[in-house]
């Protein structure tokens, strides 16, 4: 994540200290173990925080990310002087009806890419190698409000075609069939009723344009907080 974000937050740089957090099994940081989870994620940025002596923190977390930033905030509010929720949900039900989105859009707009996508379904799941080579060029124009920024943003980021998760993470946590539905470790998270008890500032940031984690999904974020502000920026996608 660290090449990810770094381009983008070094003027963040000037100001504060910044700390680019790559959890278990994710970017730079090796891990052998097969189990992985947001409570996890959330220990060990706690434990991180306090060993290097913050005693309170702006935490920044985009779409996963946004979960493990929520979470921190619920469990160790002591911890977290603000919270930046970007392009996330509010558990396992917002992932979910991404998921539905996206394979709306691959079945209306590449009919004959969902056909063969179909056939594959009857022998691998969806988090196959062969099925993410046929399944991920369909939802690429979902993310982008244009999509000539796309090269642009892999040169700044070196980060061409990289997953969002490791295969290992993503299968324990959002389990084997990712792009039909919520399993593994993040199935039944709900962070809406502790998302009512936040008392710090929660920001939400999303693009008007982007159709992976819709603005729908930050305007539920804004009904549930009280000290929240919204940021919706219109010529911009995921």
């Amino acid at each position: 994540m660290r090449d990810y974000f770094k381009p983008y937050f070094k003027k963040l740089e000037r100001k504060f200290r910044v700390i680019y957090v790559e959890a278990r099994g994710r970017g730079r940081s090796i891990c052998s173990d097969t189990v992985f989870s947001i409570e996890r994620d959330v220990r060990d940025i706690a434990s991180l925080l306090r060993f290097v002596k913050i005693e309170s923190a702006h935490v920044f977390g985009h779409s996963y990310g946004g979960f493990v930033a929520a979470q921190l905030a619920i469990e160790h509010p002591e911890l977290t002087k603000r919270v930046i929720m970007c392009n996330t949900f509010h558990g396992a039900e917002g992932w979910q009806n991404n998921i539905d989105n996206c394979s709306r859009h691959v079945m209306e707009s590449f009919p004959d890419q969902w056909e063969k996508l179909m056939t594959m379904r009857k022998k691998m799941k969806s988090n196959s190698l062969e099925w993410r080579i046929v399944y991920d060029p369909c939802i690429t124009t979902l993310y982008w409000h244009n999509m000539s920024k796309q090269n642009i943003f892999l040169k700044i980021t070196g980060n061409i075609n990289a997953p969002e998760f490791a295969f290992p993470v993503n299968h324990s946590v959002i389990g084997y069939d990712s792009d039909f539905s919520v399993g593994g470790t993040m199935k039944n998270l709900d962070l809406r009723p502790g998302l009512k008890t936040l008392r710090m500032p929660v920001h939400v940031i999303t693009g008007r344009s982007g159709k992976i984690a819709a603005v729908k999904r930050a305007c539920e974020i804004q009904q549930l907080i009280p000290n929240f502000q919204i940021r919706i920026f219109h010529q911009s996608g995921r």
